[in-house]
């Protein structure tokens, strides 16, 4: 009876050989990690292992933001973002459009206590910065698996570009950041998600927009695949995005006192943008992407590993392919924003490019295999910190030439009771160093004295602070003082501007002649 019994038994666990055998079912996407907090970053089977193991990557990575956090503000849009946080005024470009509103309202909420303006978007994006270590595993890792997913994130965080940017006024890094997570909602599985997480990956992807309006065609167009691909649930998610957007840009126009002042300060600053960017001019070496990185080879090197690694994800008979191609597509509405709408020759507008990049990037390495694939991401990551380390403490405690410049001619004419004429690129700074005192003094652009609608002050009553491009309303002065900027890599990150300042003494302007009246100044 029991011998009967075992070979009834193994005749139930017993494969049927032959054409009746069933194929292997392709692996399901991995469960999807928490975009926001996660700290079994490595999947060791160990907790405690792995959550000390992610506690120290994240010291880690904080350290390196603080170590990279910029003494100063070096564009102009930085400084018309920081006086936006101080005032919000459209019409005086403070900021320009299309305005950042939660970007502003963030920065407000830091300067609340007792933080200087341009200081507290600086800390709001080198925090992003920090925390975007959980987003970027947490969404790779579906198709990559979590050891390389985090050797993609690290891979990321420590670009030249990603880390000398991270602390930056500007908008980028911190509106990647919530960009990722809501794809992180979106994708969590390759089925439909639930309608918290399409909920939840609106909200986020509203936030983005509102921090970075310049996602939303990218959104947009992600969302669409989605929906098409019946992903995720049309309502949460749309109620979630088009209602933030809502209510963002709703406040945005109470602050402004109406659409009036948005309308008409949007219509002038995109005919000076779109006006401007047939100047733009760039080759290989000055391409954004090769500024990021550090080498236009390098540049040639990340694009082909990711072009390769969207074809091998796509062609993947295991891996999550219709997440893949949701991400291909973001990637590429990306690229096409910044290569039709922004200037391709700025490296801070490759920041969403790198992030969506990076997981191609690694997964076209992980073709050699999974260890050789970390050790090659953690080679470029020393290489990165080789070039980027010599250069920290001077970005960390040196004031950018036009903010110097400025300030060290404003105090000289002050002193010397004389008239400050500036460059009429400098005004955002000028803005910036303004709010700083109270009794600023008189002051006269370049361009006043070019078109005849101020006469040139006298040269001794006159200090001159301009940028080293824009010399021409100078004929002489008695003595320049220059500032620069001398390292190398913040040139090469920066928009290649005010860079070179003069501040000039007892300058001759073009049109110059002796007047036997005194000099008065006009308006404010």
């Amino acid at each position: 009876m029991l011998a009967s019994r075992r070979i009834s038994g193994k005749s139930r666990n017993r494969t049927p050989a032959g054409p009746s055998r069933k194929r292997r079912a392709p692996n399901p996407s991995p469960p999807a990690l928490n975009p926001f907090l996660s700290l079994r970053l490595f999947g060791f089977s160990s907790v405690r292992i792995d959550v000390a193991a992610g506690i120290f990557l994240v010291a880690l990575i904080v350290l390196s933001r603080v170590a990279a956090f910029p003494g100063s503000i070096w564009e102009q849009d930085e400084a018309y973002l920081a006086m936006g946080v101080e005032h919000f005024d459209p019409e005086l470009n403070h900021p320009h459009p299309p305005w950042f509103p939660l970007w502003l309202l963030l920065g407000k909420i830091i300067a609340s206590f007792g933080v200087e303006a341009a200081t507290s978007l600086q800390i709001l994006s080198a925090f992003f910065s920090s925390w975007m270590i959980f987003p970027l595993v947490a969404l790779w890792s579906q198709l990559l698996g979590k050891r390389l997913a985090v050797s993609a994130a690290l891979l990321f965080l420590f670009l030249p570009g990603s880390w000398m940017l991270a602390g930056s006024a500007f908008t980028g890094t911190a509106a990647t950041a919530l960009l990722l997570s809501a794809l992180t909602m979106w994708l969590g599985h390759e089925q439909k998600v639930s309608w918290v997480r399409s909920l939840s990956g609106g909200i986020l992807g509203a936030a983005a927009i509102l921090i970075r309006p310049h996602f939303f065609p990218v959104l947009a167009i992600v969302l669409l695949i989605l929906l098409g691909r019946k992903m995720i649930q049309a309502l949460p998610a749309l109620a979630g995005l088009c209602g933030g957007v809502f209510v963002g840009f709703a406040g945005l126009s109470v602050a402004a006192g109406g659409l009036q002042p948005l309308v008409s300060a949007l219509k002038t600053h995109s005919e000076y943008h779109f006006s401007m960017l047939p100047e733009a001019s760039f080759g290989l070496a000055t391409f954004g992407l090769s500024r990021y990185l550090g080498n236009q080879w390098l540049a040639v090197f990340w694009i082909l590993l990711t072009l390769t690694g969207i074809l091998a994800s796509l062609r993947s008979e295991t891996g999550p392919r219709a997440s893949s191609l949701v991400l291909s597509a973001g990637l590429a509405a990306v690229v096409i924003e910044v290569l039709t709408v922004a200037n391709p020759a700025h490296a801070r507008y490759f920041v969403p490019i790198a992030a969506l990049s990076v997981g191609f990037v690694l997964r076209t390495l992980s073709l050699l295999g999974t260890r050789k694939a970390t050790v090659l991401a953690a080679t470029a990551m020393l290489a990165s910190g080789l070039f980027i380390i010599p250069e920290l403490s001077t970005y960390r405690s040196r004031t950018s030439p036009p903010l110097a410049a400025l300030r060290y001619a404003a105090y000289s004419a002050r002193t010397e009771n004389c008239i400050l004429v500036v460059d009429r690129t400098l005004v955002s700074f000028l803005d910036y160093v303004k709010a700083e005192c109270s009794d600023f003094p008189p002051v006269v652009f370049d361009f006043q004295i070019l078109d005849g609608s101020a006469p040139p002050p006298p040269p001794e009553h006159s200090i001159a602070v301009y940028d080293e491009k824009n010399h021409e309303f100078i004929v002489t002065a008695h003595e320049t003082t220059q500032f620069r900027c001398l390292s190398p890599i913040i040139r090469r990150l920066g928009q290649g501007r005010f860079l070179d300042l003069h501040v000039a003494t007892k300058p001759v302007f073009k049109g110059w002649k002796e007047q036997s009246r005194p000099y008065i100044i006009v308006g404010p």
